[in-house]
């Protein structure tokens, strides 16, 4: 027979105890997830066959031409490309770093 804590099944243990100990683990490697699939440029570009449908870090790179730069247009995009995941990255930075710095605590 397996040992139990308190009577709780192995469900109540993983709900109770586990996750809230990897929520932070979770968030942060969520947070890195979102912001490696939103600066992602290589699947795109293999994936993606209509024009009508890139993303935003495609359209950063269309602005940029073998011998010139539209510097406007490629400012423009990039900065729109950046505000989203800026905020993101502000809202979820308490749990950043909490994710990273929760093994390095003792006690």
């Amino acid at each position: 027979m397996r040992p139990r804590i308190d009577g709780a099944g192995p469900l109540r243990i993983y709900f109770r105890i586990v996750l809230p100990l990897i929520q932070p683990v979770l968030i942060t490697v969520g947070v890195f997830q979102v912001v490696w699939v939103w600066n992602d440029y290589i699947s795109p570009t293999i994936f993606l066959s209509s024009p009508e449908k890139t993303t935003i870090v495609l359209l950063a790179s269309q602005a940029v031409s073998q011998f010139t730069v539209n510097w406007p247009s490629f400012m423009a995009v990039a900065v729109i490309a950046l505000l989203p995941m800026l905020i993101f990255f502000v809202a979820m930075q308490k749990y950043i770093v909490q994710g990273l710095t929760n093994g390095s605590i003792k006690g």
